[in-house]
């Protein structure tokens, strides 16, 4: 879970100030300030606000992990390679089987033709 205090750290680099922060958010920079120190937490109306302004919302943005050294870990593949290899193994089977019936009706068909001769 991210800390506010570092979401907004964050967001104040971005925008160059406290004080620009809290025009863009409809506060004052003092009330950033005070966010950033936790002494006071945000309204809904902040967050809905901060929606507005970055399209991003704010309460999930605190529910997400935060990123270690600006390096974000890969989503898990486990076992896909071999799940893929398995897939190809069974088309090929099929094919191979469907290549073989194929034979097998053409063969008796042109035995069939040749007893009729």
């Amino acid at each position: 879970m991210r800390q506010l205090v570092d979401i907004l750290e964050e967001k104040i680099k971005k925008v160059k100030g406290k004080a620009s922060l809290g025009r863009m958010l409809g506060v004052s920079g003092e009330a950033i300030l005070s966010y950033t120190k936790g002494t006071s937490m945000p309204s809904l109306a902040l967050a809905i606000k901060w929606k507005e302004v970055f399209d991003e919302n704010l309460i999930s943005l605190m529910f997400e992990e935060p990123a270690r050294g600006g390096v974000q870990e890969p989503s898990a593949t486990y076992g896909l390679q071999a799940d893929l290899n398995e897939c190809r193994k069974k088309l090929i089977a099929c094919m191979e089987e469907k290549e073989q019936l194929q034979k097998g009706i053409q063969k008796p068909l042109s035995k069939s033709k040749s007893r009729k001769k």
